[in-house]
């Protein structure tokens, strides 16, 4: 299993270097698409606009956490930074959606794994892949594939949905043509 995460993890085995791409508004993300020299994309998605345009892209490989930017949910019914547009543009151009422990921090944990559990029964109804990496930005943050596992078995994933997800970068880097040093940007 490698593990993406977003520090310079240097020669270590298993681990591959990103840089994440932000941004508050489509214009500003398609600009940073265009001069991104990575090997593997990663977008993290902000809000709606973003992942859709961000789904729309063929240079992006993976949209992290959908749900980060949410605002509030509407009184009866929990809203999704997914739309039926932007699935079916992520499942044209082969964009997996991307889970990890970051989006679980803060006060509203509970209502963030709510939304991520959506994802998941949304995203299998269009047959997207998923990924279950670290998305670590320091290295005391980096989790197992026995965590992630278990993350993903709390979220909804069969067990193999999860196999897959684990081994979903490899499956990215062999896509993509790249060696493992390549896709690490290096």
């Amino acid at each position: 299993m490698l593990d993406l995460v977003f520090f310079d993890a240097g020669r270590k085995e298993g681990f591959i270097s990103v840089n994440p791409i932000t941004a508050k508004s489509p214009k500003e993300l398609k600009k940073k698409l265009e001069a991104c020299r990575e090997g593997i994309m990663v977008v993290i998605g902000e809000n709606e606009k973003i992942v859709s345009e961000a789904s729309s892209s063929k240079k992006v490989d993976i949209i992290l956490n959908p749900v980060s930017g949410r605002e509030k949910d509407p009184m009866h019914y929990r809203s999704s930074g997914l739309s039926v547009e932007s699935l079916s543009n992520a499942k044209k151009n082969g964009i997996a959606i991307g889970f990890s422990f970051d989006g679980l921090k803060g006060v509203d944990a509970s209502r963030t794994l709510g939304h991520m559990m959506q994802d998941v029964s949304i995203c299998r109804k269009y047959r997207l892949d998923f990924v279950l990496a670290s998305f670590a930005y320091f290295d005391k943050d980096v989790k197992s594939q026995f965590e992630l596992g278990a993350l993903g078995n709390v979220i909804g994933m069969r067990s193999d949905e999860i196999k897959d997800a684990l081994g979903a970068v490899e499956r990215i880097i062999r896509k993509k043509g790249l060696s493992k040093e390549k896709s690490a940007g290096a």
